[in-house]
């Protein structure tokens, strides 16, 4: 908490704001050329759902997805440090790494969205890990 108060501060400041502005710009301007960016930002047609707005933003690459279910099943997992606030906070991933999972694989394993979902949801089998069980369903073959 002590480090998310000092960078908060940081980027109050006004050589924050000028990094923060020289760091985010170049992906802003990626995102608002995308067809995806256009909807969200101008509304020049329905608005994207959350899965698209992810899918715009995740890697496609196997060593990008590789590296963000790592990150998912991380997340997912850390819930055992506090036991009884873990399986709150699991109520809140639930959601997330299901939208999450759905933008990374859900073309090739659509069964994945509800195993994670209730994966998640049940108590104590975090250790099930959806995203690197998606990514070798995927890229497995690819790797040996």
């Amino acid at each position: 908490t002590l480090l998310t108060i000092i960078t908060l501060l940081y980027l109050t400041s006004p050589p924050g704001r000028t990094t923060a502005t020289n760091t985010l710009t170049p992906y802003y301007q990626t995102f608002s050329s995308t067809p995806i960016g256009q909807r969200l930002l101008y509304q020049t047609g329905p608005r994207p759902s959350p899965v698209a707005l992810t899918r715009a933003i995740l890697p496609t690459d196997p060593l990008g997805k590789l590296l963000v279910s790592l990150l998912i099943d991380g997340i997912g997992s850390s819930s055992y440090i506090l036991p009884g606030i873990g399986e709150a906070f699991d109520l809140f991933w639930a959601p997330t790494q299901t939208i999450l999972l759905m933008a990374l694989y859900d073309d090739d394993m659509p069964t994945l969205k509800y195993i994670s979902f209730v994966e998640e949801l049940l108590p104590f089998t975090d250790v099930v890990p959806s995203g690197m069980l998606g990514w070798g369903m995927v890229y497995g073959p690819l790797v040996r």
